[in-house]
């Protein structure tokens, strides 16, 4: 896995009506800030700050993120996913 591997983006965002915004923009910019990404890396987590090394080396080098299109075809891949590994 450490040559190629399938990823999932999980984003951090601001409610249109947050009871409290400025509070979550200060939680935004610390989670993508390097100190914020080494404590998701310290958590397990592989980070998305280029400078942050992963607590366990398992970052690939590429990597082929899940992103809005490939949910969109979720059916797509559950049909090839239950196909190659034989699943009902």
């Amino acid at each position: 896995m450490l040559s190629e591997g399938a990823a999932g983006i999980i984003a951090v965002a601001v409610m249109k009506n947050a009871p409290h915004p400025n509070t979550a923009w200060l939680f935004n910019r610390w989670a993508a800030s390097e100190e914020g990404q080494t404590v998701y890396s310290k958590g397990g987590r592989t980070p998305a700050h280029p400078k942050v090394e992963p607590t366990e080396k398992i970052r690939p080098a590429v990597i082929y993120p899940v992103g809005v299109e490939d949910l969109k075809q979720y059916a797509k891949y559950e049909k090839l996913w239950k196909e190659v590994f034989k699943l009902r």
